[in-house]
């Protein structure tokens, strides 16, 4: 899995983000083997390497509100 732990942003890292990936891909039953970070700035953005997944990881609850915008946004 691809992980950059020198990239930090506000206690933010990525790997931080591939820890809630991976928990919240066995809440979903899919598979984070081989997931690949596309994008790690104000959120985590991951690409499942076995499923047509993109899998948004937000900082915190408090910007659950924003991710949801952007993931309705998307659909």
């Amino acid at each position: 899995m691809a992980v950059d732990a020198a990239r930090m942003d506000e206690g933010f890292a990525s790997a931080r983000a591939t820890r809630v990936l991976s928990a919240a891909c066995r809440a979903a039953g899919l598979d984070d083997a081989g997931a690949e970070l596309a994008r790690l700035g104000e959120n985590a953005l991951f690409r499942l390497a076995l499923a047509p997944v993109i899998v948004h990881v937000a900082r915190g609850e408090a910007w659950l509100p924003k991710a949801h915008t952007e993931v309705a946004v998307s659909q």
